[in-house]
């Protein structure tokens, strides 16, 4: 029965959304660009490159001998091998860059639906170099520096009290170079174009929030959420705390985007949503200790 009404309040959003698009041409269209430009040249440079070279390792045994080489963890520190060979490739490219390994893990059955459902929970990262950027629009530097790190060090918490199996990786031994990139490439290019779309789609959205209600611009996509902070008339500690609450929540925009592309696995994002909770908490009292 709840499901019958959260559709037609859907039908019913959509048809004003309709409305809205052949009331305000321009506006869409401008956004639409924005969303464009966005993608362009902030996420398809960051993610293409490592979409293809993280395609690439898996397929050419990397997790088998960084994981052999890195055996001596399971053992003192009990983390599995392979949950920081995750966690330091999603470290590098950022979000949902995660999501992809882990797929393309799966999909190698080097790990279980389970497991990956679990990587997923420590391995949310968004570009230090980016957050740096556009918080300095608008916060004192040793605030941007807290933030950063206040988002990332849950992720190490939320690793260490991640119980993984250490299970032996069986190399590949049946490696065709010849197709190697080109299947690296028409992954990366699918999984980019369904992240483009999603980005154009949530942005969108936040066009219908009136003006009174922008802080909630960030929930849905992150950038667009930040970029309206900047011109908001709030004290510097809300806009930190707001700042902190997006990128540790990671905006609907990213979650479908996660979504999207574990679409056809079994892996679940439940435990991946419960996550984005705790680590709100855990960002807020890194940040709290830290002033």
């Amino acid at each position: 029965m709840k499901r019958k009404y959260l559709n037609i309040i859907l039908i019913i959003l959509l048809f004003l959304y309709i409305y809205y698009i052949f009331t305000h041409k321009s506006i869409i269209a401008n956004n639409i660009i924005s969303s464009c430009s966005l993608f362009l040249y902030q996420v398809f440079p960051s993610l293409f490159p490592m979409f293809i070279i993280s395609s690439l390792l898996i397929n050419l045994n990397a997790p088998y001998y960084i994981t052999k080489l890195l055996s001596f963890l399971s053992k003192y520190l009990f983390i599995s091998p392979l949950s920081i060979y995750v966690f330091c490739l999603s470290l590098i490219s950022g979000t949902p860059s995660s999501a992809f390994i882990t797929k393309e893990l799966y999909q190698k059955k080097i790990i279980s639906s389970e497991n990956s459902a679990k990587i997923l929970t420590f391995s949310f990262f968004t570009n230090p170099f980016f957050l740096f950027k556009i918080l300095s629009l608008y916060l004192p530097s040793d605030l941007v520096i807290k933030i950063i790190l206040a988002h990332y060090i849950p992720n190490i918490i939320i690793l260490l009290f991640t119980k993984m199996p250490t299970n032996k990786i069986p190399p590949n031994n049946n490696i065709n170079i010849s197709s190697l990139i080109p299947n690296a490439i028409s992954k990366s290019i699918n999984t980019l174009t369904i992240i483009l779309g999603t980005i154009i789609f949530f942005n969108l959205l936040t066009i219908l929030i009136p003006d009174k209600y922008k802080t909630l611009v960030g929930f849905f996509e992150i950038t667009n959420g930040l970029n309206t902070l900047s011109t908001l008339n709030l004290s510097i500690t809300l806009k930190a705390f707001l700042s902190l609450t997006y990128i540790s929540f990671g905006g609907l925009s990213i979650i479908m985007q996660i979504k999207s592309i574990l679409n056809d696995t079994p892996i679940k994002v439940n435990k991946f949503l419960l996550s984005r909770f705790i680590h709100i908490i855990l960002s807020y009292l890194i940040f709290i200790i830290s002033m």
